[in-house]
């Protein structure tokens, strides 16, 4: 249905005729002259100033007079620069005229592709601009869209018209619906169409294996409107510059090897993971936001090299870590039998598997690598400690052997261990981390300790190895069941252990066997007992929650397809009266009564508030993030008035989602309740009921900032890049605010805890959101306040209480255990941030160092030492980041970028084989494959090279601070190393082919604050990455 009106401007009253209801014919109005952009576009000019084609595309509206040169195009050119305000005495009274019937005059003269990004009812869209320069074919691959251009104008110009009217009637009210209806159906569904022959003829010439060519997606952003598509706010491309990390091709380097370009989108960080600022491109933002700034003065410049070297480190430790995983859950009990130099037990010749068979076993009739498998689990079940193991688990070594071989009940006898192991671990340290006693750590508790953390790798080692081999066993429906809880048990406990890696590889498995068995769909629960049925409603849903943690954690996109999902949710949502996901979806926010939340238990509330918090999340996932007509490859072609709506239904999910998101505070306001004030419910509540409500407080306010942060890179989709902090849509400066409040109560909730420990537990996800507080303080400057540096120093301060660990750190047992790792990268990360939150305080009010810590003297004296450790680079805070390392192992491949680019000479690479170190190390049969920066005229080529040190090999570990079980049958002195072991596995290799992670080697701190230059730097690794901005 179309409409149209016409308005009689001698009287302002709308002068039409109704044929039927809701189709309207306009009178055939005579306009004397059209104005310049109408000419041009040969559309019908309404011959008002502003006329409707103008003001819709947000152009200046020029009436120039025939016959003065002819060009009218020039003339609107020359024409732009002065004020036009008083081309039309009628304008005033134009129904589609601003309040002062004056045009805004752009710094551009109008062409088709501009577009006004300000509307009444539209958020506002950041800088969506035009370029007229034109290449033969204008919108890239795409056909020509100027009809769809001119029936959209045409829409719009009438609907303004009738939304003008007052006092509408009925039938004029239908025709603004019908209208509006149409608009949002072409605004919301419509596409580019592809030029068939020229895409052909693209992908043939991208077929030349010889030449080197930009990829067909890269090629797909070329478009008429603009020169520059965000992917991210960090992932720009650019028609006039494309960076070389566009390209998806491979080319081979002078030393033959082949030489992988990088793309714009990291794929470890993904599209909306919280932690993007730290990737290859984030840093280089930031680093080009820092080269904006004023460099007069040379303390902030320091303060910012020093910064980004901290940085850089603090990422060079994560990676190590995460590679360390990788490692264990590939090949563990080689892995750690190499790790503690324990020699490989001889594989007897020709000999059966003793088997003890369990239904659905396949350990009958393997030989060789079967038996050197469970030869090298008994050394280590031998090496348990004992009594120790059997008074925190009830299993003793004798247990173990036993069952040995049946595949099947080991894995459910470790995973028991595991669990009670755990939990002893986390009692231990709550006690002695516990801020309301002062603990004298004794030997004793050093011995407890190590024994934990030591049976801890072990028992983590053999459930690793006994997964291995169940995986593949073939499970009957009823033993299917029984395995999914075995896996959701492992799951847990690599939460626990923040084995991220060897996490995602179960929780695939898991899913993928959950799908298989029916635990998402509703028609596998027919007919089975509703005891069953709940214990599989149960099992699908924790491990729901787990994919989409994962999925928010990583930025991707989920594995489980809501759409196809029909089972029942779990009980405690079907008390309160919902019956599945798309009820709760749909009717979440109109439950309003608490009362019927009072009568669920605190498990259960926390179990519904993580099953709420994912299917929320997920679906604005569905709706928003990853939802075709927003995120299509296509849209960069889109008309910008297309855009501008179709950001106008992204802003309206986000109001929506949120809205969701409070109902579910409301609902839990009980757990709200315990994290404001957790001693007002000490005498009611458990230590661990308190701790588990704190604790769910900060998954609620991370998937809330989450959420929130995610308008930045979705609304860059719509616009082009600046590097204006400033210059960011309504949308994100409505947001960051309340990510903003939601740092803040994260912060404070931490500080309600009563033991770091605990703490601890919780600090990942508090990490997330500071990223990206820190990474937008830019933004939040105006609202950062000495409460805001205030509380994050008493985090700081809180983390410290860890001296068991640091005071101990010499024995493998803590330096190797997960949960000292946890600790120095949480440490590192607080220290961090609380720097760059001085910093900027400082800055903000021109204050120095030494004022502010004046003014902390007086309100928070007991915080001076913390601030003076986290200002000064050299104390012990920053030691696990600053320890020298030769091979970095740096996520972003620089050091690979560099040699692509030149600035890594091959000389650099041939004097560091002739080094006494590099001999020693091939001689061990490590790589050295670090290198310094050694450009001619470069300041990097005055970096001294590191000691070649580097971080220990798998092999390379330091001595076992036990000796093994007296029961043991390998009894061997671990800090020896057997000659005829031989160099460790290829998969040990932590620069072997399977996971190579090239690096770049930044020097020491004082190199790279006295001999770098930022702008340097800047050139040499992100130069080409963002467009040069006017």
């Amino acid at each position: 249905m179309t409409a149209g009106a016409g308005v009689n401007n001698s009287t302002g009253q709308l002068d039409m005729h109704v044929q039927t209801a809701g189709k309207i014919n306009k009178p055939r109005n005579k306009v004397r002259r059209a104005c310049n952009n109408c000419r041009k576009r040969k559309i019908k000019c309404t011959g008002l100033h502003p006329c409707a084609s103008c003001e819709a595309y947000g152009c200046p509206c020029i009436f120039s007079p025939r016959g003065k040169g002819g060009n009218i195009v020039e003339m609107a050119a020359s024409n732009n620069t002065n004020n036009c305000s008083s081309s039309s005495s009628n304008s005033s009274s134009s129904s589609g005229s601003g309040a002062n019937g004056h045009p805004e005059v752009l710094p551009t003269p109008c062409s088709d592709s501009a577009v006004s990004h300000t509307s009444d009812h539209v958020e506002s869209l950041p800088n969506i601009t035009a370029t007229n320069d034109y290449s033969t074919n204008k919108n890239g691959v795409y056909e020509d869209n100027s009809e769809l251009e001119t029936e959209l104008l045409e829409l719009e110009a009438a609907l303004k018209q009738l939304e003008s009217i007052r006092n509408p009637s009925d039938n004029i009210l239908t025709a603004i619906e019908s209208i509006q209806a149409q608009i949002d159906e072409v605004s919301l569904n419509w596409q580019p169409k592809i030029n068939g022959d020229l895409f052909k003829q693209i992908n043939q010439n991208a077929s030349v294996p010889s030449e080197q060519h930009a990829s067909i997606e890269s090629l797909m952003l070329k478009n008429k409107y603009t020169d520059v598509v965000a992917l991210t706010k960090y992932a720009i491309w650019s028609n006039n510059n494309p960076p070389a990390n566009t390209n998806c091709t491979t080319s081979t380097t002078a030393s033959g090897k082949n030489k992988t370009q990088y793309p714009l989108i990291d794929e470890f960080f993904g599209l909306y993971s919280a932690f993007e600022a730290f990737s290859f491109h984030g840093i280089g933002f930031c680093c080009k936001a820092f080269l904006n700034q004023d460099k007069s003065n040379v303390g902030i410049t320091k303060d910012i090299k020093e910064s980004l070297y901290i940085t850089l480190r603090f990422f060079d430790m994560c990676f190590a870590h995460f590679k360390g995983n990788i490692v264990c859950i590939a090949n563990p009990l080689e892995s750690y039998l190499h790790g503690k130099r324990i020699p490989m037990p001889t594989t007897p010749s020709a000999t059966t598997t003793p088997t003890t068979e369990s239904p659905g076993s396949h350990t009958s009739g393997k030989i060789n690598q079967n038996t050197n498998t469970k030869l090298m689990a008994s050394v280590l079940i031998k090496m348990l400690p004992q009594p120790f193991v059997q008074s925190c688990t009830g299993k003793g070594n004798k247990d173990l052997l036993d069952i040995m071989y049946d595949d099947s009940a080991m894995f459910t006898v470790l995973l028991q261990m595991y669990e009670s192991l755990k939990r002893a671990t986390e009692l231990f340290m709550m006690d002695v981390t516990d801020e309301s006693v002062t603990v004298e750590i004794t030997n004793g508790h050093v011995h407890k300790l190590l024994n934990l953390l030591d049976t801890e790798q072990l028992l983590m080692a053999l459930t690793y190895s006994y997964y291995n081999s169940t995986i593949n066993h073939y499970f009957n429906p009823e033993t299917s069941l029984q395995y999914m809880d075995l896996l959701l048990s492992l799951m847990a406990n690599q939460r626990w252990a923040h084995d991220k890696f060897g996490f995602g590889k179960v929780l695939s498995v898991a899913v993928q066997r959950a799908v298989m068995m029916g635990l998402s769909r509703w028609e596998y629960y027919v007919g089975i007992d509703e005891s069953l049925a709940e214990k599989k409603r149960s099992k699908w849903w924790q491990l729901y929650c787990y994919e989409k943690d994962k999925c928010i954690n990583s930025g991707l996109p989920s594995s489980i397809n809501d759409a196809l999902m029909t089972c029942m949710l779990p009980k405690c949502f079907r008390k309160v009266g919902f019956v599945d996901n798309k009820d709760f979806l749909n009717r979440v926010c109109t439950l309003t009564d608490r009362t019927c939340f009072d009568k669920l238990s605190l498990s259960d509330l926390i179990f519904y508030g993580d099953c709420a918090l994912a299917q929320i999340y997920s679906g604005f996932e569905r709706k928003v993030l990853f939802r075709e007509e927003f995120t299509s490859i296509r849209n960069a072609a889109l008309p910008p008035a297309i855009k501008k709506r179709r950001f106008a239904h992204v802003v309206s999910q986000f109001n929506e989602t949120n809205r969701k998101f409070e109902a579910v505070q409301h609902h839990l306001s009980k757990l709200f309740e315990v994290a404001r004030d957790p001693k007002k419910f000490q005498n009611f509540l458990s230590r661990d009921d308190i701790v588990r409500s704190l604790k769910f407080c900060l998954q609620y306010e991370y998937f809330l900032s989450i959420f929130l942060s995610t308008a930045s890179n979705i609304s860059s989709r719509f616009s082009t890049f600046t590097y204006d902090t400033q210059d960011v849509s309504d949308l994100v400066k409505k947001n960051l605010p309340a990510i903003h409040a939601s740092w803040r109560r994260m912060t404070n909730t931490l500080l309600s805890f009563g033991d770091a420990y605990s703490m601890s537990k919780g600090f990942f996800r508090y990490c997330a959101v500071s990223v990206v507080v820190t990474s937008n303080i830019g933004c939040l400057m105006e609202t950062l306040t000495a409460e805001d540096v205030t509380i994050i120093l008493k985090v700081f301060k809180k983390m410290s209480k860890y001296s068991i660990l640091t005071n101990n750190e010499q024995f493998n047992q803590v330096s190797e255990s997960s949960l000292f790792k946890e600790y120095t990268r949480h440490m590192s990360f607080i220290a961090m941030m609380s720097r760059i939150f001085i910093l900027k305080y400082t800055k903000r009010f021109n204050m120095t160092v030494e004022e502010f810590t004046g003014q902390l003297q007086v309100k928070e004296p007991q915080l001076i030492a913390c601030t003076r450790d986290i200002l000064d680079t050299k104390s012990q805070v920053y030691k696990y980041l600053l320890t020298p390392v030769q091979q970095s192992g740096f996520h972003i491949s620089v050091r690979k970028l560099l040699k692509d680019l030149g600035v890594v000479g091959q000389q650099c690479e041939e004097n560091e084989k002739g080094t006494p170190m590099a001999k020693m190390m091939d001689g061990c049969g490590m790589k050295n494959e670090g290198s310094v920066l050694s450009r001619s005229n470069s300041v990097f080529s005055t970096l001294r090279r590191n000691s070649p040190e580097r971080v220990p090999h798998m092999g390379q570990s330091v001595n076992h601070p036990f000796t093994p079980n007296s029961n043991s049958a390998s009894n061997v002195s671990v800090t020896s190393r057997n000659p005829n072991m031989g160099p460790p596995p290829d998969f040990m290799d932590l620069n072997g082919p399977d996971m190579e992670f090239p690096a770049y080697n930044l020097g020491t701190l004082d190199e790279f604050v006295k001999n770098s230059d930022l702008n340097d730097l800047y050139e040499a690794l992100w130069s080409n990455l963002y467009p040069d901005q006017p």
